[in-house]
């Protein structure tokens, strides 16, 4: 039996996620982790936070577009500030 060895390029890509995660704020980074990791739907997250579906798209659509430019800003080597009120947690 072969054991499965995770790709490379999908580890680099995790970690580039969970960076970008990190400099948002927690409200924002639970919004995304439910539906990148969990892959919950709008709809599904609505339930989970107790919201209407409606709040949980906004809240989503804000929170990729925050996710983007931190993004952005790091691919262009300037490292993003994180969200006041708050520390990035340690990558482990």
């Amino acid at each position: 039996m072969a054991l499965h060895r995770p790709d490379t390029a999908d580890d680099h890509s995790r970690v580039e996620v969970d960076s970008v995660l990190d400099h948002l704020s927690p409200d924002d980074a639970e919004i995304l982790r439910l539906t990148i990791w969990e892959e919950l739907t709008p709809s599904e997250i609505a339930e989970v936070l107790d919201i209407s579906p409606g709040a949980a798209r906004n809240r989503l659509m804000r929170a990729r577009a925050k996710a983007q430019r931190i993004h952005e800003l790091s691919s262009s080597d300037d490292e993003p500030e994180p969200a006041s009120g708050w520390q990035p947690e340690p990558l482990i």
